[in-house]
């Protein structure tokens, strides 16, 4: 039996003294979605633990929860709960669940809870959170000085892990706070002392301070207890029976296997089966210790005779026509069955998918949608002519807004394309990049969701696009808030509701127009494409669109980015983004026109253009010419004046400007928004520019075109954009002519592939790379294996690769040349089954060690042979993912197509030869090169998707004894010439040669023994000197 913590807590012993530290801060965990919280008296098991998110102490169904497990520990899962240490956490100790390790079953309910940040619940975390909450006091420094204070405790010990830290003081503290009755018995206690309308927490835990400090008092010997008449009293920590329940509170003295009897039968609870003695078992009773209460049918901590709504479904039971059933709440036509799982809801014959009204058994259609059914309504499709005179009264003349309604329920997907242009000055030299989009949105009951966003490539192809890597800030109820840029729509009776996902109360309302779009010109009707589509193409049969704008429905604020700041103190190292307040930029005196450029205070919103607040409202806009004339620095220009304001918006203080249009108009291409009417604000500590829009104001950056699938497909084929080639893929049948046709008519940057190394993944995952060097020599790599071939550019500008000059098996043409990445798009063509095909290759700096995947190595102890730190498979699985994560370009898989007919692969001390059959052999290598020692294995892939292959080694050891061993093996990264290999060892010699041991996490890099003087001889690697 364990001692009870009171015995140790109270005496102190010498297992409180272990060396530890902690101020409890810390609940992450290598998983961001989990968040890790120790529930302490003693340490708490199976005690309830949560999140409270929205503040209010109870434990709400969509609030991250656990039991409390050994050492009190739990891990919240808090994958939809960003910024978890923004919240407080709530541990509740439950009568005959939890379980205090050092004390045994807890002897009463009880409710600690801890400020957010804090991970370590403890009663005194209770003291200091209640404290904080209460609103005595600001700071948490505060509320911990305040506690100590009233304790005798010191600052550092009040929050933390006392029992970790061997802080005794706080121990005893915290205990006596328990076992005298004055930390809360449930949530709405607590709740009520941390509102203020309460405060026996806080008084109460002064006078155990107060029993604590006195001179005479012997924590070694007393207890803290509630008093007989009121208030608390110290009594002798006896124990007679060594159960750990000192005897005043004990109802057994005597008796060591009880301490307490709940329902006054004079039968411990331990041995009582019917501890509550309600006739209801324990064994079957969701509440043992409540004779009024045996059943909770939702699970939410209150017995069904009590609740008011006992399965949880929102509907109070005297309204649930299925009141124990939380998947049913009415059953409209009475025949026993639930409407949610009832199929015709009101008994018509007409099942509820095909009803407009499941619960009327008179109605079934409501053709126009205003909520009268047909049979009723005598304007059905509700055009403005009454049935009876209506040729066809189920057939309306649309409204415009109506044709899009239409157009979005009967399409059911639809798309949007627009573009994103980037106008960028090199030296004088304007050039315009420009990327086009794709949205497809799909329709659900009338909501319309955005189900795939990619971005159309100069070469054809599509790249599907997280839509949740674009965020934008917004002014909502709250503040500013940071939300996906993500929009969905709602069809709302005759009107279209658009609105950010995250965020949708904050609407804009659709207006538009479609209209058939077969024939007609696709420039006329391709929004922002207009200028980069084909101005002859038009739109094909069953071609169908629309214009939609959108109109805010109520003032709209965003923030775009952090401003340019120009100090203006001649200094411009200190220039940059860096403006944290409406101080920092505002100035007493303008600048005026004519000033010098280094001396102007104001911030960009444009190439060389911008703003200078002053003093009392006024604001110049400027353009700044950073040229130098002779040696002489010049001057900012005056482009005009206005006004600006400021205002507390929803909590957040914004400062109003609306630029004049002679001002933009002075400005030119170098003004790139969508409205004149501009904001600042401050968030997250800096200084942020954006934009407004008044409610009633439409929104020019949000106009589009919504098309069919016909037409989308049109309008990406009718791209016609300076450098873009789009290349149509053949599986077979294709000539070189045909080929050389569909390069036609593209303008492409020129290939010289001459000292370049180029290397690709293919759809498989195998590699290839090619080092050309000059002579027409091209060194190949296919999955690791150098082979020499021929290169050649011929008189079209298209590279060729053969055997010789005679053999050429593959033609290439750059298509979009190397980006920022080091990737570029090329085209291919194969001669010998007809294919045209489009790769994606990769720049490769011979000179540049390739990655490495060195997450969660286990490291190798010299002495004892063996890993520093054991990892498991799991553990190995997730290091090579976060390695991956980070890779840009594809990843190569190991495979029997990569292994082909032999494959060598030699790591600085070591060679693995494989053969087709699965049989290998592995050699232990010197520095020189020669072979120590070898080992014979059998090889298998292992895990397909992930290219894992499985290696199974038997061999003896420096015993003579007999072991096996399997590395599993895969590439983490490669440039196609050396490969990065990720390995998991495991060996009966270290315990167990199974994929469940624990055994060693390392890497190594391979390549093929020929590759660097292969590399050497065709001059891509320098000879080392002897």
């Amino acid at each position: 039996m364990n001692k009870n913590k009171l015995v140790i807590a109270l005496g102190l012993t010498s297992s409180l003294g272990l060396v530890g530290c902690g101020d409890g801060e810390t609940g992450t965990t290598a998983n961001s979605n989990a968040y890790s919280v120790t529930a302490i008296d003693g340490y708490l098991k199976n005690a309830q633990v949560w999140l409270d998110v929205d503040g209010d102490f109870q434990l709400d169904p969509d609030e991250p929860s656990a039991i409390s497990g050994d050492g009190g520990k739990a891990v919240l899962d808090v994958s939809n709960t960003p910024n978890p240490e923004n919240y407080a956490v709530i541990v509740k100790a439950i009568k005959g669940q939890t379980i205090d390790e050092t004390t045994g079953p807890v002897l009463s309910d009880y409710v600690m809870s801890a400020p957010a940040g804090q991970t370590d619940v403890t009663p005194l975390s209770t003291l200091v959170h209640v404290k904080l909450e209460s609103g005595t006091f600001s700071t948490i420094e505060e509320a911990v000085t305040d506690v100590a204070n009233d304790l005798g405790l010191e600052e550092s010990d009040v929050l933390g892990d006392y029992i970790e830290d061997g802080k005794t003081d706080a121990a005893y503290s915290a205990e006596a706070l328990v076992t005298s009755g004055v930390i809360p018995e449930d949530t709405t206690e607590l709740s009520e002392n941390a509102d203020g309308s309460k405060t026996d927490l806080s008084d109460n835990s002064e006078q155990i301070g107060t029993i604590i400090k006195a001179p005479d008092f012997d924590p070694d010997k007393t207890a803290i207890i509630p008093g007989d008449n009121g208030g608390y009293e110290s009594v002798e920590n006896t124990d007679t029976d060594g159960d750990g329940v000192i005897d005043e509170l004990d109802e057994f003295v005597d008796d060591d296997t009880e301490w307490v009897d709940s329902d006054k039968d004079g039968t411990g609870d331990n041995a009582d089966t019917n501890d509550d003695n309600d006739a209801a078992l324990d064994v079957d009773d969701d509440f043992p210790f409540d004779k009024d209460e045996t059943t909770d049918t939702d699970g939410d901590g209150i017995g069904n005779n009590a609740d008011l709504d006992d399965d949880n479904d929102d509907t109070p039971d005297v309204s649930d026509d299925f009141p124990l059933d939380e998947n049913e709440t009415t059953d409209t036509d009475g025949d026993g069955v639930g409407n949610n799982a009832d199929l015709d809801d009101d008994n018509d014959d007409t099942p509820d998918a095909s009803d407009d009204f499941p619960l009327n058994k008179d109605e079934t259609t409501d053709t126009d949608g205003d909520g009268i059914g047909n049979n009723e309504d005598t304007d059905d499709d509700n055009d403005g002519i009454l049935d009876e005179d209506d040729d066809s009264p189920l057939t309306p003349d649309l409204s415009p807004i109506q044709q899009v309604i239409t157009f979005m329920r009967d399409s059911g997907t639809f798309y949007s394309l627009w573009a994103d242009e980037e106008t960028r000055n090199n030296n004088g030299v304007e050039t315009t990049d420009v990327e086009v989009f794709v949205e497809e949105f799909t329709m659900n009951n009338d909501i319309g969701t955005l189900s795939k966003l990619y971005q159309v490539g100069a070469d054809g192809r599509t790249h599907t696009i997280d839509p949740n890597d674009d965020k934008d800030i917004i002014l909502g109820p709250q503040g500013w808030e940071m939300f996906n840029d993500v929009y969905s729509l709602a069809i709302v009776g005759d009107a279209i509701s658009v609105y950010p996902t995250d965020l949708p109360t904050l609407t804009s309302t659709a207006s538009g127009y479609v209209r058939d779009l077969s024939g007609k010109s696709i420039a006329g009707n391709a929004g922002e494409l207009s200028d980069y589509v084909n101005e002859t193409a038009v739109f094909p049969q069953g071609s169908q669109g629309g214009s939609v704008s959108l109109t805010a429905d109520f003032d709209e604020y965003y923030l775009w980015n952090k401003p340019w700041f120009y100090h203006g103190t001649a200094n411009n190292e200190e220039d940059g983004n860096n403006a944290t307040s409406f101080a920092d930029v505002i100035v007493n005196t303008a600048a005026g026109d004519g000033a010098l450029v280094s001396t102007v205070k104001g911030l960009s919103i444009g190439y060389d253009i911008g703003i200078e607040l002053v003093t009392g409202g006024v604001i110049n806009y400027y353009t700044w010419d950073w040229s130098w004339t002779n040696g002489q620095e010049t001057m900012v220009t005056l482009n005009g004046s206005g006004q600006w304001t400021q205002s507390t918006v929803n909590g957040e203080e914004v400062i109003r400007f609306d630029i004049p249009q002679s001002v933009i108009d002075l400005w030119g291409d170098a003004w790139d928004h969508d409205t004149n009417q501009r904001i600042l604000s401050v968030y997250d500590g800096y200084l942020y520019e954006g934009e407004f829009i008044a409610a009633g104001d439409a929104e020019d950056d949000n106009d589009g075109y919504l098309l069919n699938a016909v037409a989308k497909e049109a309008l990406i084929n009718a791209i016609n954009i300076e450098g873009w080639c789009f290349i149509t893929e053949t599986d077979s049948g294709s000539t070189l002519a045909d080929f050389e046709a569909q390069l036609a008519d593209c303008t492409l940057p020129t290939m010289m592939p001459e000292d370049s190394i180029s290397y690709r993944v293919s759809g498989s995952g195998e590699t290839r790379t090619a080092a050309f060097g000059d002579n027409n020599q091209m060194l190949r790599f296919k999955n690791s294996a150098p082979s020499m071939k021929y290169w050649n550019m011929n008189s079209k500008g298209i590279l060729e690769i053969g055997e010789n000059a005679n053999e050429i098996w593959d033609y290439r043409k750059l298509i979009i040349d190397v980006n920022d990445d080091k990737q570029y798009s090329v085209a291919h063509f194969d001669p010998e089954v007809g294919s045209i095909w489009l790769a994606t290759y990769l720049d490769v700096d011979i000179n540049k060690d390739i990655q490495t995947c060195d997450v969660d190595e286990s490291g190798w102890n010299d002495e004892t042979d063996q890993p520093v730190n054991f990892k498991t498979y799991a553990q190995y699985i997730a290091a090579l993912d976060s390695c991956r994560e980070d890779e840009d370009y594809k990843t190569p898989m190991f495979s029997t197509r990569f292994i082909g007919d032999e494959r060598v692969l030699q790591a600085e001390d070591e060679r693995l030869s494989f053969m087709a059959d699965g049989s290998g052999t592995f050699e232990d290598l010197n520095l020189d090169g020669t072979v120590m020692e070898s080992f014979n294995f059998t090889w298998a892939m292992h895990d397909v998707d992930k290219g894992i292959i499985k290696l199974s080694f038997a061999y003896t050891d420096d015993n003579n004894v007999a072991q096996t061993a399997t590395d599993y093996m895969t590439i983490a990264y490669s440039n196609g010439i050396e490969f990065n290999v990720k390995v998991f060892t495991v060996s009966s010699e270290w315990g167990g040669n199974a994929i469940t041991e624990e055994g060693e996490i390392w890497y190594s890099n391979y390549s093929n023994p020929d590759s660097e003087s292969e590399l050497t001889d065709l001059g891509f690697i320098t000879p080392a000197t002897p």
